[in-house]
């Protein structure tokens, strides 16, 4: 205690400072200035930020598996839809089975189909069958002879190839299928 009787702790930082320099904490009791008011108004103004950021978060997520939360599908509901074409797939070419004596003739084709843009979850799961959707189509052409009555029927073909796309999607499911090329080159 020194003569005014204030408690002072001496704390000596041993580790990265130099042992003269002291740090003096005074236990007396001593009027709150206005710039304690200000710093604790404004750490009490960013403890409401934090809170308020994560009770809105917690609201209007989307989880990870697709479902959304309460809030977050009564906006989804209000979501107008963007219909758009993907054309993600592109231009692929397929060797079609050989014939007795002949070489396989290939097939060359474009595959659009439309989708809600305005769908986030499904556009991605279309973006990421990309791949998937390229390989459906080179197996099914590869089965096929050239002279396959099916070849040579527009319809049949999309309604089988959309029946493949529909079984490996699970988010959505397309409606029809359009070609904006096709090509049998013998």
């Amino acid at each position: 205690m020194n003569r005014r009787g204030e408690l002072v702790i001496q704390i000596y930082c041993a580790a990265f400072l130099s042992p003269s320099i002291v740090v003096e904490y005074s236990a007396m009791r001593t009027p709150i200035r206005f710039i304690d008011k200000a710093l604790v108004i404004i750490v009490l103004f960013l403890v409401f930020i934090i809170a308020a950021t994560t009770v809105w978060a917690l609201l209007f997520r989307e989880n990870p598996d697709g479902r959304t939360t309460v809030a977050a599908s009564e906006t989804a509901a209000n979501r107008e839809v963007v219909e758009q074409n993907f054309a993600g797939i592109g231009r692929v070419r397929t060797v079609l089975q050989k014939e007795q004596g002949k070489d396989g003739a290939t097939v060359i084709i474009r595959v659009v189909f439309p989708y809600n843009a305005a769908d986030r979850a499904f556009t991605e799961e279309l973006v990421k069958n990309t791949g998937m959707f390229r390989e459906t189509i080179t197996t099914y052409f590869a089965g096929m002879a050239a002279s396959d009555p099916r070849l040579h029927n527009e319809a049949v073909i999309k309604m089988e190839l959309l029946e493949r796309f529909n079984t490996r999607l699970r988010l959505g499911k397309i409606d029809r299928l359009f070609f904006s090329e096709f090509l049998i080159i013998e």
